[in-house]
């Protein structure tokens, strides 16, 4: 049921190790993935808030999904800083596109 509810999104589910064999191995490094998400989306929710200023730190070198979120995060500041620039009047900041699909440069 846990697994099910963590497919699905739900990062409030409490993962319970009761054993130190291989399953409880499972057990302890999905608690540990559970304690990941959560982290990664209290980060998520502060920047949908406006918050860009939250630093996004990877688990690890491997870290495909930290990384890629880090990267989204330091752009969208460096977006928030370009608009506060123009706000106040600076019209000839650049802005560098990241890749085809970039809206912002």
């Amino acid at each position: 049921a846990v697994a099910h509810r963590l497919a699905d999104g739900d990062v409030s589910a409490a993962v319970r190790v009761t054993s130190r064999d291989e399953i409880g191995q499972l057990l302890g490094a999905m608690r540990a993935m559970v304690r990941a998400l959560r982290d990664t989306s209290r980060v998520a929710e502060r920047i949908a808030e406006g918050d860009v200023s939250t630093p996004v730190v990877p688990r690890s070198a491997g870290d495909a999904f930290g990384h890629s979120f880090a990267r989204m995060s330091e752009y969208l500041g460096e977006m928030a800083d370009v608009a506060h620039e123009n706000a106040g009047g600076n019209l000839h900041v650049r802005v560098t596109p990241r890749g085809a699909g970039d809206r912002f440069g």
